[in-house]
């Protein structure tokens, strides 16, 4: 596979340790993508399992992944979208996020095929001074049933801000991207439980989601 160079993205072969062979695409994403999705960043990263060796998908191309062979015979492909957390991924016993990932990553490697969407969106899509600022408060206050027991990051958000507001995540930017590389048209499978995370992922993206 040669690495491909467009003018949003750039992909090249990877190997990782949890998915195992696949392609990394890093997608530059502009402001209004941004503030639509309430991103904290500009890049998004993407990790494509297909059943062959890391292949260059006909980036070069639209509809590029429009032959569902790299897929195999799976009538839904299997999708994650993960948010940033830069607190997990060093360690911080606050979330699971980190754990996640992990455990999808694996889980689509045992799949055979799958699609890996790191978003850029720490803390809920409100940013990683407001994660800190949740933090203090987890460091501070307890639940009234638990006194033993600190928050956790989705109670103490709640606490700052309005119960609507304290997740801010939005998904539009997924169809941006999507049709961009020309993965917009697959029926997918998430893997998670989310149900609210789900409805939010259709209804921004459009995708045929499950």
């Amino acid at each position: 596979m040669k690495n491909i160079f467009k003018k949003n993205y750039i992909a090249t072969p990877a190997k990782n340790k949890y998915l195992g062979p696949c392609t990394m695409i890093a997608y530059k994403i502009n402001a209004k993508m941004i503030n639509e999705s309430r991103c904290t960043a500009s890049e998004i990263l993407i990790l494509v399992k297909t059943i062959k060796d890391p292949i260059d998908i006909c980036l070069s191309q639209k509809k590029n992944l429009s032959k569902h062979k790299y897929f195999g015979s799976r009538r839904r492909i299997p999708l994650r979208l993960s948010s940033a957390c830069v607190t997990g991924s060093l360690g911080d016993i606050a979330c699971n996020c980190h754990n996640d990932s992990i455990k999808y990553l694996k889980e689509i490697n045992s799949m055979g095929v799958g699609i890996f969407i790191y978003l850029p969106q720490e803390g809920f899509g409100r940013g990683l001074f407001a994660k800190i600022a949740d933090h203090c408060i987890q460091n501070s206050v307890y639940t009234n049933n638990e006194r033993d027991r600190s928050l956790t990051f989705e109670e103490s958000a709640k606490l700052l801000y309005p119960r609507e507001n304290y997740d801010i995540r939005r998904y539009r930017v997924v169809k941006n991207v999507f049709e961009d590389l020309g993965i917009n048209e697959f029926p997918y499978l998430y893997l998670g439980k989310c149900g609210d995370k789900i409805k939010k992922i259709r209804k921004d993206s459009g995708l045929d989601i499950i």
